[in-house]
């Protein structure tokens, strides 16, 4: 009786896998770029709606018109259905919310989005090299305290603990909305 209520489920949970691939990957392209803010916005964001979105679907088929204990199952079928319908959308607004995030914004530390990126708005995608990539400059060597940027490495640790925890948020309350 449950595998035929949770199969309206798993198609569309099985069929949301390559958006959520996406969506995923959209989350490593973010914390690469230093933007382990956006990123968790984005998560928390999708965690919410699903929750709300569960919420409603699971409200919606319990209407209490069978108060006598005995059930066909099409309620729960169609609750099932809703959570699939909800997953399915949350995975896929994230995966195009993300892809607008990581198309559209810079790097931190950079002066101009990706060059490889460039064809979207219809560009030749090519960067400073004739190779497409963008040229760096290397360090100073009197860079204090060996960070090519000139920031403290106290400064550099502070902010890398801080994203961490970002991440490890995020993650929970992710895996908290399965």
């Amino acid at each position: 009786a449950v595998t035929a209520r949770a199969r309206a489920y798993y198609a569309f949970r099985a069929s949301a896998i390559p958006l959520q691939c996406v969506a995923s990957s959209t989350n490593g392209c973010l914390g690469g770029y230093g933007r382990v803010h956006a990123a968790t916005a984005l998560g928390i964001a999708r965690a919410a709606a699903e929750v709300v979105g569960v919420a409603a679907a699971l409200a919606s088929a319990d209407d209490g018109s069978e108060a006598d204990g005995r059930s066909d199952g099409r309620r729960e079928r169609g609750a099932m259905v809703g959570m699939g319908v909800v997953y399915a959308a949350c995975v896929a607004t994230h995966a195009l919310v993300g892809v607008t995030l990581v198309a559209c914004l810079v790097p931190d530390g950079s002066r101009s989005r990706l060059r490889i990126f460039g064809s979207v708005r219809g560009g030749a995608g090519r960067g400073d090299g004739e190779d497409g990539y963008l040229e760096v400059p290397d360090a100073p060597d009197d860079a204090p305290d060996g960070t090519p940027d000139g920031t403290p490495f106290l400064a550099d640790l502070a902010d890398f603990a801080a994203d961490g925890a970002s991440m490890l948020i995020r993650s929970v309350l992710l895996q908290g909305s399965f």
